[in-house]
C-alpha cells in the first residue's frame, strides 16, 4: 500500500505543479489525492504500525491517533474519489458552462454527505456497500462516459490525442476500483483491492512514458524549457560580449574607411573608390546584422494590453500575402474566438510572422497553409500548419535551440524560433511543434486567457 499512495500523491502533486490554474487539473490532482488517502490509510495500519510496536513506541493514545487517521483516509478514498472522479469528468468534457458545473458540484455532493451521517467512524469505520453502489457506480460509469464522449466529439488532432490520453490514464484504474473496491465487496471479496498495487504499477509507467514522450501535463516541455533557459543565458552572455567587441571593430573600419575616400577624393581612380565603397557597404551590413542579433538575443519585456486576438492573426496574414501569392500558396483563415486576451501586440505579432514566414520557407510552388485559433479550457490555441518539406526527428529536437537553422540563407541567425519560444514563456503560455518529412509542420502556440 506503500506503493499505491506515493505513486498517486505523486501524480496529485506533478498535476498541480504543472497547471494549477486549471479547473479539471485540480479536479484530476483531487482525484488521486483520494486515491492515495485509501493507500496511505491501508499503510498505516498494516506497515507503520507493527514497525512501530516492534520498536516499543505504540501506546493506546497513539494507536487511537492512528486508527482515526485510517478511518478518515478510508472514508476520503471511498466516497470522496467517485464524486471528484465524475466532477473531473464534468469539468474535462466541456459540456457545462460554469453556472451548471456550480449546480451540478452542490447537487452531486449529497450522496457524500449522506454517508458521512449513516457510516460509523469510531471506533471502527464501517462502510455500508449496498448503499454505496448505489450512487458511486452511476457516478464512475456517467464520468467514463463523458471522457470518451469527449475523446470521440473532439476534432482536433492535437487534442484528440491529449484527450485519448487522459482516457488511457483514468478508465483502467477507477473502473478497476469500481469492481474491486465496490462491487466484489457487496459479494463478500474483500481483499481484492489489494491488486490495485499492480494497477498502480502500470498507471506509472504509462504516466511517465506520457510524460516524457509526448509531453502530457507538459513536464516534457518544462525540461525543455530549463534546458533552452540555460542555453539562452550562456548564448546571450557569450554574443553579447562578442557583438560589443565586434561592433567597436567594425566602427572603426567604417572610420578608417570614410577617412580613406574623403584623403582620395581627388584622386582619380575608380577602382579605389570602388574598394572604399564595399567596405562601407560590408561594415554598414555587418552593423545591421550585429544590432538584429542583439536585439533578438536580449531580455524581453512585455506591454500587454487586452485585445482581439483574431485581428491580430489576419494582419499578419494580410502582411505575408504578397509573399503567397507568389509561391502560389492557398491559406484558409479560420478564428473561433469570443472573448479578448492580454497580449503584448508587437512581440505577438512578431512571432506571428515568423512563424508563417517559417511555413513559407518549408513550401515549394504552391500547396496549402491553414492559420486557425480556438479557445478550450481557459487557453487559446493557434495553429500554423503548412504542407511543405517538414523536418527531420534529428533536427525537431534543436529547432528552439539558439543559432540551430537548416536554412541556407545568409542572412538566418536560426534565432526566429528561440525568439517565438522566449516571447510565448513570457506570456505563461506554451509553443510545441510537430512535424513529418515530407507531409508538412503544425506549430501549435497556447496562451491562457486571463
Amino acid at each position: 500500500m506503500i506503493f499505491t499512495f506515493i505513486v498517486l500523491w505523486l501524480i496529485a502533486i506533478i498535476l498541480i505543479i504543472n497547471n494549477p490554474h486549471n479547473e479539471s487539473t485540480r479536479w484530476a490532482a483531487f482525484v488521486a489525492f483520494c486515491g492515495g488517502a485509501g493507500g496511505f490509510a491501508r499503510a498505516l495500519i498494516e506497515d507503520f504500525s507493527p514497525v512501530i510496536s516492534l520498536h516499543q513506541l505504540m501506546d493506546t493514545e497513539l494507536e487511537s491517533i492512528l486508527h482515526s487517521i485510517y478511518n478518515i483516509g478510508s472514508f476520503i478514498n471511498t466516497y470522496g474519489l467517485p464524486y471528484g472522479y465524475l466532477i473531473f469528468c464534468l469539468c474535462y468534457s466541456e459540456l457545462f458552462g460554469r453556472r451548471k458545473k456550480a449546480i451540478l458540484k452542490a447537487i452531486m455532493f449529497g450522496p457524500v454527505i449522506l454517508m458521512f451521517y449513516i457510516t460509523p467512524l469510531l471506533p471502527e469505520i464501517i462502510h455500508n456497500y449496498p448503499i454505496t453502489i448505489l450512487w458511486v457506480a452511476p457516478y464512475i460509469l456517467i464520468g467514463s462516459g463523458l471522457l470518451i464522449f469527449s475523446y470521440y466529439k473532439e476534432t482536433n488532432p492535437l487534442l484528440k490525442k491529449s484527450r485519448l490520453f487522459t482516457n488511457l490514464i483514468a478508465l483502467p484504474p477507477v473502473l478497476f476500483q469500481l469492481v474491486s473496491n465496490y462491487t466484489l465487496r457487496l459479494f463478500s471479496f474483500d481483499e481484492v483491492w489489494r491488486l490495485n498495487a499492480i494497477m498502480m504499477f502500470f498507471l506509472l509507467v504509462l504516466f511517465i512514458v506520457l510524460m516524457i514522450k509526448f509531453d502530457f501535463f507538459g513536464v516534457k516541455l518544462r525540461f525543455e524549457r530549463r534546458r533552452i533557459d540555460s542555453t539562452l543565458k550562456a548564448v546571450t552572455s557569450g554574443t553579447s560580449f562578442l557583438n560589443h567587441a565586434i561592433k567597436n571593430e567594425v566602427g572603426k573600419i567604417s572610420i578608417l574607411a570614410e577617412n580613406i575616400q574623403h584623403l582620395t577624393s581627388d584622386v582619380k581612380n575608380k577602382e579605389v573608390s570602388d574598394n572604399v565603397s564595399h567596405i562601407l557597404a560590408s561594415a554598414d551590413h555587418l552593423l545591421e546584422m550585429i544590432n538584429r542579433i542583439q536585439h533578438q538575443i536580449q531580455d524581453i519585456f512585455l506591454r500587454k494590453e487586452r485585445n482581439n486576438l483574431s485581428d491580430l492573426l489576419h494582419e499578419c496574414v494580410a502582411l505575408n500575402q504578397t509573399l503567397l501569392n507568389k509561391k502560389r500558396i492557398n491559406i484558409e483563415e479560420h478564428y473561433a474566438l469570443s472573448r479578448t486576451i492580454e497580449y503584448d501586440s508587437f512581440h505577438l505579432k512578431e512571432v506571428i510572422n515568423n512563424l508563417l514566414a517559417n511555413a513559407i520557407d518549408a513550401m515549394n510552388s504552391g500547396g496549402l497553409m491553414r492559420v486557425e485559433a480556438f479557445e478550450l479550457r481557459n487557453q487559446v490555441y493557434i495553429l500554423v500548419k503548412d504542407s511543405g518539406i517538414g523536418i527531420s526527428k534529428s533536427h525537431l529536437e534543436h529547432i528552439f535551440d539558439p543559432f540551430f537553422t537548416t536554412k541556407m540563407n545568409k542572412n538566418n541567425f536560426g534565432l526566429g524560433l528561440s525568439y517565438c519560444f522566449n516571447v510565448i514563456r513570457k506570456h505563461g503560455g506554451k509553443i510545441e511543434v510537430f512535424s513529418e518529412l515530407e507531409k508538412g509542420t503544425t506549430v501549435k502556440v497556447s496562451l491562457p486567457v486571463s
